[in-house]
């Protein structure tokens, strides 16, 4: 899997484009900065806008060429970020975060559960969890993400993941996706928010 991202992210393109997640963008502006965590940030289109806005940031990703394509990114837009290679299921999180944000990073059943779990111990009381997935519905349109309905989500798993959570926000709908060369076009996504209780 690994190499499977290296070569993607090899490409000179940034093939999510440089501009970050829409709905990242809207809860950011939004939110008093503070540190943040970006497990399978890629190529940093994200970490970069959150550092402009004044945020802590920390990523990690396993692969080297997304990794050397956000710091380039950082760099051309005078910001600095932390991205540690390393597989986000396998290795210890540094700390606890303000706020995690998490796109389109879709795992089997068993391992998005571990993912969540981890997302829950790492956040400070009355910090947030920012999600964009693409829904199981998704599916028949194949024009992006995956093509394997046991690595979609259902806004029922993801309630239910994250019940202990002040639910902010959680939205299933159909959108146009404009983030570089594998999302461009229509999809159905769920958006989500939520913030740890005190």
């Amino acid at each position: 899997m690994k190499e499977m991202w290296d070569k993607r992210f090899a490409a000179e393109e940034y093939v999510y484009g440089t501009r970050p997640n829409e709905w990242f963008a809207q809860c950011l502006d939004k939110s008093k900065p503070g540190s943040i965590f970006l497990p399978a940030e890629g190529e940093g289109r994200n970490a970069v806008f959150a550092a402009k806005l004044g945020w802590d940031v920390f990523a990690m990703d396993y692969s080297t060429e997304g990794k050397a394509k956000a710091l380039r990114l950082a760099e051309e837009q005078n910001v600095s970020i932390n991205y540690q290679i390393a597989d986000v299921l396998k290795n210890e999180w540094p700390e606890q975060f303000d706020a995690i944000g998490s796109f389109f990073l879709h795992l089997p059943p068993d391992q998005r559960k571990d993912l969540h779990q981890k997302m829950l111990a790492h956040l400070k009381p009355g910090g947030l969890i920012i999600m964009e997935v693409f829904d199981v519905d998704n599916l028949p349109i194949r024009k992006m993400g995956p093509q394997n309905a046991d690595l979609l989500y259902t806004e029922k798993e993801i309630l239910y993941d994250f019940s202990g959570l002040e639910i902010l926000h959680c939205e299933k709908a159909k959108r146009h996706l404009k983030e570089g060369a594998f999302h461009d076009g229509e999809g159905i996504t769920i958006r989500f928010l939520g913030r740890k209780k005190d």
